[in-house]
């Protein structure tokens, strides 16, 4: 006899109990009765348990995307504890060969990426250069969309460059979208307008934008590219360039400026801390090195901008890749570990991964039940 509802609990109260559960027994649980399944899917459900997820610190984990030392191929690694404390337990740990996972979208020998910041439990995945190949992954539910290639519109005789590509939520469409920006050139000849794309999961569908102006041979890095408050934003210049989901439109929000801190030998990098814009200064103090952290208190407001705390110096760093979801600086050390740092740059934990030092890149994951094959979204 199937079971529906509980004879013993209000409906309210056991909804209360199931969104303060990991989603890997949830699924399960869809099997219970068909009254659990329609729950568990429902919208309402789904944001819930989203909104409790997104308040544990121990509910979420990382998601490490590396090249292996000795295999040279790429795997992508889940770290639970997504606080960043570092837990001693190998088991827990998990790898994920791209090729396995992803075949044959990519494989082990492809330069794919990792797009920015993880969105509601989702990330995004590129083959990086040619920007054609794209996926939205939930780890947690284990589902993944490849979306629909669309060749470069690139004229004869000219080449191009994905200059930048960006995975947010639009929430007033209620909807997923990744923009990518193409730069465009022919040698010799005259300049060719960039151009924008749009795709969107709800129509999964690709569509041209007005373009990106003079911007798109600017961007300083796309591994500093993030999402925070609706927009992506990437480092351009003294600025960061930021694209509105909902509006579509793109604006400039000044970065610090500071004597010295724009000296072309003083290394920099985008990231969120505590839902606000952080820039990492990195400080090379002989041997040691030393982090000076920038906060903008007020979104898109430059005069909000704050040297909130300095981290080091420290010996036996190379790189920050961002800030665990309590707020621990995470970095390459010399010799490609993951480690992260407390704020007084007194304790290294190490992670358990380890892959060649410039081809990190981590993300905080929520986990989330949303499904990017849900048939209301596409």
């Amino acid at each position: 006899m199937e079971m529906t509802r509980s004879d013993t609990l209000p409906e309210d109260v056991v909804e209360d109990i199931l969104s303060r559960l990991p989603v890997k027994p949830l699924k399960r649980f869809e099997c219970v009765s068909s009254w659990w399944c329609a729950l568990i899917q429902s919208p309402t459900f789904i944001a819930h348990h989203l909104r409790r997820s997104r308040q544990s610190i121990t509910n979420s984990y990382l998601l490490v995307q590396r090249k292996d030392l000795i295999t040279r191929n790429s795997v992508l690694s889940l770290i639970p504890d997504g606080d960043g404390s570092g837990s001693d337990d190998h088991e827990a740990l998990v790898d994920v060969p791209a090729g396995n996972l992803f075949s044959p979208i990519f494989n082990e020998e492809q330069n794919f990426y990792l797009s920015g910041t993880c969105v509601n439990g989702i990330v995004c995945l590129y083959n990086r250069g040619q920007g054609t190949k794209v996926v939205l992954w939930n780890p947690a539910v284990r589902e993944f969309q490849v979306l629909p290639e669309r060749p470069i519109d690139c004229p004869p005789e000219a080449d191009y460059d994905i200059e930048g590509l960006g995975f947010g939520y639009d929430p007033k469409a209620d909807d997923y979208k990744v923009v990518r920006m193409v730069y465009l050139w022919q040698c010799p000849g005259p300049d060719i307008p960039p151009l924008t794309e749009v795709y969107s999961l709800r129509t999964n569908s690709w569509r041209k934008i007005n373009p990106i102006q003079n911007y798109a041979n600017c961007l300083n890095s796309t591994d500093s590219e993030i999402y925070l408050r609706g927009a992506c934003h990437w480092w351009i210049g003294r600025s960061m360039l930021a694209f509105d989901m909902s509006d579509e439109e793109f604006r400039l929000i000044r970065l610090p400026n500071r004597d010295g801190l724009w000296d072309y030998k003083i290394k920099k990098s985008m990231a969120v801390l505590s839902d606000s814009i952080a820039l990492i200064v990195r400080l090379a103090e002989g041997m040691e090195k030393s982090f000076d952290i920038w906060v903008m208190r007020e979104y898109g407001v430059e005069e909000s901008w704050t040297k909130q705390f300095k981290i080091g110096p420290v010996l036996g760093v190379d790189r920050p890749l961002g800030f665990a979801k309590n707020g621990q600086l995470l970095l390459v050390d010399d010799n490609g570990h993951l480690v992260s740092l407390d704020f007084n740059g007194k304790e290294i934990k190490f992670l358990h991964v380890k892959g060649i030092p410039q081809l990190f890149r981590v993300t905080n994951v929520v986990p989330s039940l949303i499904s990017v094959q849900d048939e209301r979204l596409v």
